[in-house]
């Protein structure tokens, strides 16, 4: 990453992405994968939010290769199970052969969970979800899909990305050219990564207490009845952080 912070993009956001972000991003995510797919004949097979990383000077880089695979040729295809399973595409949980295409169907719902900062099956079930029963849910239901109020661009990639049939998946290549990633202007990256990270420290810092918490304070034995006086000044302080979850 340069010698740059840097930081999963999720963390940096602290929330839910606008759709001129989320295109920033995607381009060069998706020509990562293209170069990955076409010319090193790799899939990734774990893509998720905490694998794609920004510095503060706007690069975008996809980490983690701790499981990706290399295929012989475009058209082969691979029986492995290793990754994040929340991120698997249905074919890949089943146990069947699976290609690059399952990198897109991971990319869509990383794509789904940056936009309303929540993993996607979350938002379908009105129950909490097992292990057992999200992985029957993502064979066995319709995929996720983003709320009305998204751009009919968004709506159309994350279709794309998120068919049951791999054969049905846009590939990476053809994704580097869908309408959604020119939808806007071209924003600052970096300058966005940077007031992000700005306003997360002044939350951080608002979320401080502004008082000594009793429960922290260590109370001293008077002398009178056998204990040491304690200078005022020894006294404990809690600090308190906020952090995005999902």
């Amino acid at each position: 990453m340069h010698n740059r912070p840097s930081g999963c993009i999720h963390t940096v956001a602290g929330g839910p992405l606008s759709e001129p972000v989320l295109a920033a991003i995607t381009q060069p995510v998706l020509q990562g994968l293209a170069y990955l797919h076409r010319e090193l004949h790799v899939i990734h097979r774990d893509i998720k939010p905490s694998n794609i990383l920004v510095d503060t000077a706007g690069n975008i880089k996809i980490a983690d290769f701790g499981v990706s695979g290399n295929l012989a040729h475009t058209l082969a295809k691979c029986a492995s199970w290793v990754g994040t399973v929340h991120y698997m595409s249905p074919e890949r949980i089943s146990g069947g052969s699976y290609s690059y295409d399952s990198d897109i169907w991971s990319l869509g719902i990383t794509l789904l969970e940056l936009a309303i900062a929540s993993f996607p099956y979350l938002q379908t079930t009105p129950q909490r979800l097992s292990f057992w029963d999200l992985l029957d849910c993502i064979v066995e239901s319709p995929p996720p899909s983003p709320p009305m109020h998204f751009s009919h661009e968004f709506h159309n990639i994350i279709t794309c990305c998120l068919q049951k049939q791999p054969d049905a998946r846009a590939s990476s290549s053809q994704l580097t050219g869908h309408p959604f990633l020119s939808l806007t202007q071209p924003i600052d990256i970096a300058a966005w990564v940077q007031a992000s990270l700005a306003k997360r420290s002044r939350q951080a810092a608002n979320a401080a207490p502004s008082a000594m918490d009793d429960a922290t304070i260590p109370r001293a034995v008077p002398a009178s009845q056998g204990g040491a006086e304690m200078p005022v000044d020894e006294v404990g302080i809690t600090q308190r952080h906020s952090a995005y979850r999902y």
